[in-house]
């Protein structure tokens, strides 16, 4: 790809240091542990007493030292009509739901911290960022029985940002929670379902939910994004170390992981055919694309010991071929026989290829019937 050949060389330049502010801008481009246990696709080595699974001359300077952008401890949360101030009606974040509860966390902070130290429903969580991918995600955060306390690394490695826990020191990609070096080297962060929505979407939808305030005891411009035309343009930030040519490397797609397997759908063939019903290892799944926001679901097609097949009507209404019940995009049965149902959602890493192509190497790339 001309973009990975060119090799970009950015410089990163702080626009202001005062009262700990820390202003970048790219210049050319605006269980105990609760840890998955499945296997990793990475070998775990040592070298000085170190475990990894990559060379070290592979983790490189991200810019700002460890710490420097600073990840939110004490998130706090406010209603939707005081986020509508300030939040773009196009603008993303990431939806979770807890006991029925919504949150929503908006790209437009998450990009200046990177890593959100959160509990949701008495459960530890870490939501995680990557804005080199323009992924985000939801993790279990439990170790021993204590809670893990993220920060950001300063590093990056393959183009992807990555954070540290405190605990074991261990360093984590920011996308994909893989343990790159240290203690849990090899292990990945157990991954909870959420998805990519627009504010505008989300706060019609649930207007009594609650959203990450920019109260986050740092000084920032929420408005406005430090990466500025990062994710719309060609350009890779950082040199690409493990490279993956299926694809032209900045491809957005959509990453389900099932019963040990992972798989890549290209959000251009999700926006294209609307659902895609497949199998990875041994679960029947299904996704279902949002066009108009380019992002999707995905769902395990079981339904006690009934197993559906999903089809998308001229009208975007979704049934199922079984029953005819057709359902809502958050996986609700909304009439017919199945009606009040719901499927279970399955986590999904909404990504560029580059980034999902490094962390899951012996992963499948969905092809159009």
């Amino acid at each position: 790809m001309s973009s990975r050949n060119r090799r970009i060389g950015i410089a990163l330049a702080f626009l202001f240091v005062s009262a700990g502010i820390i202003f970048w801008q790219f210049k050319r481009f605006r269980s105990v542990p609760l840890i998955d246990s499945s296997p990793s696709s990475f070998s775990v080595f040592e070298n000085h007493g170190l475990k990894r699974v990559v060379p070290a001359s592979e983790i490189i300077s991200a810019g700002p030292l460890q710490d420097g952008v600073p990840a939110i401890d004490a998130p706090d949360f406010e209603g939707v009509a005081a986020a509508d101030q300030y939040l773009k009606d196009e603008g993303l974040g990431i939806d979770v739901e807890a006991a029925g509860k919504h949150r929503f966390y908006p790209f437009q902070i998450l990009v200046w911290h990177l890593a959100v130290n959160d509990t949701i429903g008495g459960k530890p969580v870490l939501m995680s960022f990557c804005p080199l991918c323009q992924s985000g995600g939801v993790y279990e955060r439990l170790m021993d029985g204590v809670p893990m306390q993220f920060g950001t690394a300063g590093k990056v490695w393959n183009g992807i940002s990555v954070l540290y826990d405190k605990n074991t020191q261990t360093r984590w990609t920011a996308d994909g929670g893989l343990g790159l070096e240290g203690p849990q080297a090899g292990k990945r962060l157990r991954r909870m379902p959420s998805r990519v929505v627009s504010w505008k979407r989300w706060k019609i939808a649930y207007p009594d939910g609650f959203v990450l305030s920019r109260r986050t005891g740092a000084v920032r411009d929420y408005t406005l994004d430090p990466y500025g035309p990062y994710a719309v343009n060609r350009d890779v930030k950082f040199s690409l170390v493990r490279p993956d040519l299926l694809l032209p490397v900045k491809t957005l797609v959509v990453g389900v992981s099932a019963s040990g397997g992972d798989v890549a759908y290209e959000m251009s063939d999700l926006a294209h055919l609307g659902v895609v019903d497949d199998v990875i290892g041994e679960v029947p799944i299904s996704v279902w694309a949002d066009a108009e926001e380019m992002s999707a679901t995905a769902y395990d097609r079981r339904l006690g010991t009934r197993e559906l097949t999903f089809h998308l009507l001229p009208d975007g209404t979704i049934k199922d071929k079984e029953t005819g019940s057709s359902w809502r995009r958050d996986g609700l049965a909304a009439t017919g026989p199945l009606r009040g149902k719901k499927l279970m959602p399955l986590p999904l890493d909404r990504t560029f290829w580059y980034c999902w192509a490094a962390l899951h190497p012996e992963g499948r790339l969905y092809k159009l019937p």
